[in-house]
């Protein structure tokens, strides 16, 4: 008799030695399929061009979730509760000339491993690095008039109610 975790011998076939297999044990880490859906609804919308902005609300938790579409791809990135929705926010106007920043640094998204970083050789440009620092990465650059969308959704959707 074989228990549930111990290995299972499978008889010589074609000449072989016998192959071991052994069961999968059920492991305590929770996979995005174990994780309840997420009900969204809409709180803003932007169109500049042929861009598109949403930000939408996750009804049960704080998540928000931000879609950029633009000709070229199609991006959707969550953000970890309206404390990082405001503060991405703040970080996109410092394209105006009058911050006194100005146009430098970068913005992490960890949630969706999300990097936005302003151009350090044209003013007004911006990147938006996909899992950078992964084996496979992708990178979108937005200019003044996607940046000025993604800006006007946010302050939309930050808006107090």
């Amino acid at each position: 008799m074989a228990y549930p975790d111990s290995p299972t011998k499978h008889a010589a076939i074609g000449g072989r030695a016998g192959k071991v297999e052994t069961r999968s044990v059920r492991s305590e880490r929770r996979s995005s399929r174990d994780r309840p859906k997420l009900t969204w609804g809409s709180a803003a919308v932007a169109e500049v061009g042929d861009t598109t902005v949403e930000v939408d609300e996750a009804i049960e938790v704080d998540v928000w979730k931000l879609s950029i579409d633009m000709p070229a791809c199609y991006i959707s990135v969550q953000i970890e509760g309206r404390n990082q929705l405001e503060q991405l926010l703040a970080f996109l106007q410092r394209a105006d000339a009058a911050h006194s920043l100005g146009a430098i640094g970068e913005f992490r998204i960890p949630r969706s491993s999300a990097i936005l970083v302003w151009d350090d050789e044209t003013s007004g440009r911006l990147f938006l690095w996909l899992g950078r620092t992964g084996k496979n990465s992708m990178r979108a650059e937005l200019g003044p008039n996607q940046i000025d969308c993604i800006r006007s959704a946010l302050a939309e959707a930050t808006r107090p109610s």
